[in-house]
Parts: C-alpha cells; sequence; structure tokens
C-alpha cells in the first residue's frame, strides 16, 4: 500500500513538471483578421457591380451583381441610399444590408424646376453630393445664356427630394460661361467649385452653401502664379477632406499665353488654401505632371493626390492617359512621390479610408487597385481585375 505521503509528493512534482513545460512553450500572436472597410460602386456596361473591400485591399463581389435595376449614371451613395442621374431625372434607390442596391423608393424631374423650366431645354451635366449626404448638385447645361447648379435635399429615411434652389452658372471670367468641370466641394462643405468656358476662355466658377443647403453664385477672390505672358486656366481639381475654417485644393492648370487655346503651357499641379470666405489662394510652386491631368482625387488622409487620364493633352502629346499619385501638403507645394503606374486610359478614381486607390479604365475593360501610403505603393492581389467597360467609381467607407 502506497503511502499518503507519499502520493502526495508525487503528484506534486507531476504538477509541477507539467507546469515547467506549459511555460516553455513558445507564446505565439493570434494573426490579425481582415475586417471590411469600404464598399465600392462600379459602373459597367453590365450594370453596377458591388464589391465589399478588406482591410487587406480583396475585393468580395456582393451577391446579386451586376445591379441591373438602376436608370442613368451613379452620383453617390449617402446614406442607406444610392443615387443616379439620368437625362433629367435624379432617382435613389434603397441599399441593402449586404451593400446591394434594392428597389428604386424616389425621383424627381429636375426639368420641372426654377434653373431648368427658365433655360428653354437642358441637359444634366453631372451631379455632386454634398460633404454630409443631405443635398445633391445637379448641373444643368442649356442655352448659351443659361447654365445653372440645381440643389435638391435628401430625406435621410425615405431617399425623396426636395427642391431646395438654384444659381446660375457664374464665372469669374467672360459671361455666359458653359461647365466643363464637375462641381468640387470644399472641405468646409461651405463653398464649391468648378469650371467654366466661354469661347476660348477657361476659368473657376464658384458658389457658397447657404444655412438651408443650397448653392448660391459668389465671387471670391482668386489667385494666380505670377504671370509670364498669358493667363492662367484651370482643367481639374480636387479637395481635401479638412472640415475647418480654412481647406484646400489640388487644381491643374496651364497658361494660355492669350493665343486662345492655340498654344498653353503644358499642365501643372498647383496647390490652394481655401479660406473662410471662399477665397482660392495660390500656394507656390507648380509642379509639372508626366500625365494629362482630367480627374483627380484627394485621399480622406490629405496627404495623397491621384491624377488620371482617359485621353492625352492635346497641347502637349508627351503628357499622356495614366495614372499617378503626388504627395498633398495642404498650404504647401504638391511634391512629386510616384511615377506612372499604368498609362492605360483612366476613366475615374476614388479613395477608401483604408490607403485604398481605386482606378477603372473603361477602354481596357480593368479595375485597379492599389495599397498607397505616403512611403509604399503596391497593387492588391489579383489587380488589375477585369471588367465589361467600367467607368464611374463610388466608394462607401464602412
Amino acid at each position: 500500500m502506497t503511502h499518503p505521503v507519499a502520493l502526495t509528493l508525487a503528484l506534486a512534482a507531476t504538477l509541477l513538471a507539467a507546469a515547467a513545460g506549459a511555460q516553455s512553450l513558445p507564446t505565439q500572436s493570434a494573426a490579425a483578421t481582415p475586417t471590411n472597410v469600404a464598399r465600392v460602386y462600379v459602373q459597367t456596361a453590365k450594370g453596377v457591380n458591388v464589391y465589399t473591400t478588406s482591410s487587406t485591399g480583396k475585393l468580395t463581389l456582393v451577391s446579386g451583381s451586376p445591379f441591373k435595376n438602376t436608370v442613368g449614371l451613379m452620383i453617390g451613395a449617402p446614406g442607406g441610399h444610392f443615387i443616379t442621374l439620368g437625362t433629367t431625372y435624379l432617382r435613389s434607390y434603397a441599399i441593402k444590408s449586404t451593400g446591394g442596391i434594392g428597389a428604386q423608393v424616389a425621383q424627381i424631374n429636375t426639368a420641372l424646376y426654377p434653373g431648368a423650366a427658365d433655360c428653354g431645354t437642358t441637359t444634366t451635366n453631372g451631379g455632386t453630393i454634398d460633404r454630409t449626404g443631405t443635398e445633391a448638385y445637379i448641373r444643368l447645361d442649356g442655352s448659351d445664356t443659361c447654365h445653372s447648379l440645381q440643389t435638391f435635399n435628401i430625406n435621410a429615411t425615405t431617399g425623396a427630394f426636395t427642391f431646395g434652389g438654384f444659381a446660375y452658372g457664374g464665372g469669374l471670367g467672360s459671361q455666359p460661361p458653359t461647365f466643363e468641370g464637375p462641381l468640387v466641394v470644399a472641405g468646409n462643405n461651405g463653398h464649391a467649385y468648378t469650371f467654366t468656358q466661354y469661347y476660348c476662355e477657361q476659368n473657376f466658377s464658384a458658389f457658397y452653401r447657404d444655412r438651408f443647403g443650397a448653392m448660391n453664385t459668389a465671387t471670391p477672390t482668386i489667385t494666380f502664379p505670377p504671370p509670364n505672358g498669358g493667363e492662367y486656366f484651370p482643367s481639374a481639381m480636387a479637395s481635401d477632406n479638412q472640415n475647418v475654417r480654412t481647406s484646400h485644393m489640388a487644381v491643374a492648370i496651364h497658361e494660355d499665353f492669350l493665343d486662345c487655346g492655340n498654344n498653353p503651357s503644358p499642365l501643372a499641379l498647383a496647390a490652394y488654401t481655401v479660406d473662410y470666405n471662399g477665397n482660392l489662394i495660390y500656394n507656390g510652386a507648380m509642379l509639372k505632371l508626366a500625365i494629362n491631368a482630367e480627374s483627380m482625387a484627394i485621399n480622406p488622409q490629405g496627404n495623397l493626390l491621384a491624377v488620371s487620364a482617359a485621353t492625352s493633352n492635346p497641347f502637349s502629346t508627351k503628357d499622356g492617359p495614366g495614372l499617378q499619385v503626388f504627395h498633398f501638403n495642404g498650404a504647401k507645394p504638391i511634391t512629386g512621390y510616384s511615377n506612372i503606374l499604368t498609362k492605360d486610359p483612366i476613366s475615374s478614381v476614388a479613395w477608401d479610408k483604408s490607403n485604398h486607390l481605386y482606378a477603372t479604365s473603361r477602354a481596357t475593360n480593368k479595375l485597379y487597385v492599389f495599397t498607397i501610403t505616403p512611403t509604399s505603393i503596391k497593387p492588391v492581389a489579383g489587380s488589375p481585375f477585369t471588367l465589361s467597360g467600367p467607368s464611374t467609381l463610388v466608394v462607401r467607407p464602412l
């Protein structure tokens, strides 16, 4: 018979040995599980593809894609609604919990409201959602003497639209202008800018947002680089996300040399500060691009600028289509970063909040996705992806 004391000592020795063995095992940290960071809506020739993006940049196609129930071109996905714009109709659709596009819930005919009705025959020329997701701004082209910007309020619950006012397209140069670029809402959400053209002159067109959310024509002061024999005209712009009294913009600009557009200088990038009153203050010096500049986007962090083009610059054949990224430095001059990431014609660019840049090439049926920080650039696994005629991008952070 074994003595109880001996049993106790043997058991203690066994437990101590087990404890020592457990302590000798190497520790392992659990691998981080990728999280979903964004939904990406891509207009294609077959409908709207919806993707969920993980923190690693992996794209997962949402069931039901491509969604073919929408009419017109998408302009935004604020709150719980997906917004499209057709020839004259503005429409909203419910967004499902998966990110998919549900049934249409509202529509409004922009042609029946001031800014269109008093211009005779008008055609919508693009739309922009404000930074709060509560207003849609619709650009209208009418006769040579009538171009306007309409405001429609978006009901966050129902998706219904209410007319909120209009402003005639007022340029800071010759009148009357024609809208030539998309409306860019400043980071402070209080001002918006596009550029306009009248014969061979291009210039800024500016608006201020009133307390009801409607845009009204503004005439702020805009400074330009020192003249070198001509006038500077903008051709593309983007705003940062700095929602404070002052924000910043990147502008692609060229000097016309007073030759009515026949002999302008190549495009260059300039940084601007938008002050509380909407004045645009030039921050030298300009930076030469390696591609044409047709569309631009600043990332949510405000430190990277993507520039893209689907065509060559008609005034400088060396500036072809493609995609390039720069360091954006707020009130300081823009500085170089990447070489040309692709020479494919790029139709649209957009960022999410997790360092991912998306770019579509309708001409080559590709969707590019990059992970880009201020110190590294790399395509995500599988990029570029093959799609059927991808054009417009809308990114909705999760």
